[in-house]
């Protein structure tokens, strides 16, 4: 059975919602008005040290329109490649309407 590293998972998580908030251009208060969350414990949860709930998850990644499971990815920097992928169809769509 793998062991879970559950602080690691909090700070993997964190930085993901930070990756794609700035990817979105969005400043940490904006985000936080956008979800109507406190700035600070957004900023915790970036952080790795703010425990949110799944809803709280829930409610970051439809603001950002992002699946959930993206904020759970682990990749070094930036969105994923097939967050990319989407978002280049999702513009092409929106080019060709």
């Amino acid at each position: 059975m793998t062991k879970v590293n559950i602080e690691q998972l909090y700070k993997d998580v964190g930085q993901r919602v930070r990756e794609m908030r700035k990817y979105r251009e969005l400043n940490i208060n904006q985000l936080a008005e956008i979800i109507d969350l406190d700035a600070g414990f957004l900023g915790q949860i970036e952080r790795g040290v703010g425990v949110p709930s799944l809803k709280t998850l829930a409610t970051i990644s439809a603001a950002l329109n992002v699946p959930l499971p993206e904020l759970f990815q682990t990749t070094t920097t930036g969105p994923t490649e097939d967050f990319m992928v989407r978002e280049t169809v999702n513009l092409l769509r929106r080019q060709g309407s």
